[in-house]
């Protein structure tokens, strides 16, 4: 017989403590339209959901007309496996495309606000005051990049949601219905 690894006490104490824990917990089951877009591509069958059709899923996804006729095809042939496939490709593509245009935002950003920094401290005229500016400079550049950053995050989120607008109204020009947008 295997040695007893915890006592029945401390069983009874490590299960009051879940139950303690999972009244705490606030469960989410309320899923958004990007969330069930995302399910339904990945979890392809042949009749979706009540409320949905596979373009719409596409639609909502934010996925681009060359990639959405190409994941139709694959839907229509039921090649499930390609179709996944396919699909986290292009969002692999689309991460790495906004990644590198924020890398590219941020360099440019970041020298603009260095080239400004020491055009200012240049400007200084006593010796010391410049030194001392200098060395502030570091820290100064990281404040901005946070903020920067931040201020992107926000900025991305935003255009995300236009590009949703955009890829829906594309969608429905491409497969020629009209669906009213919320």
């Amino acid at each position: 017989m295997p040695p007893q690894m915890f006592t029945e006490g401390a069983l009874k104490r490590h299960a009051s403590l879940l139950d303690q824990e999972q009244e705490r917990s606030i469960i989410n089951s309320c899923l958004s339209e990007v969330d069930i877009a995302f399910a339904i591509i990945n979890y392809p069958r042949p009749e979706p959901h009540p409320d949905w059709t596979y373009e719409k899923a596409l639609r909502v996804a934010g996925v681009e007309e060359k990639w959405a006729l190409e994941l139709l095809k694959f839907w229509e042939q039921n090649n499930y496996t390609e179709l996944r496939m396919r699909f986290s490709l292009w969002n692999k593509e689309k991460q790495n495309t906004l990644t590198e245009e924020l890398r590219v935002e941020i360099s440019v950003e970041m020298e603009e606000f260095e080239e400004k920094e020491r055009e200012r401290i240049a400007a200084l005229t006593d010796p010391k005051e410049q030194k001392k500016e200098e060395f502030k400079l570091k820290e100064r550049k990281a404040e901005h990049k946070a903020w920067f950053g931040k201020s992107m995050i926000s900025k991305l989120s935003s255009a995300r949601e236009k590009a949703v607008s955009l890829a829906t109204s594309a969608a429905d020009t491409l497969f020629g219905r009209s669906q009213p947008s919320k």
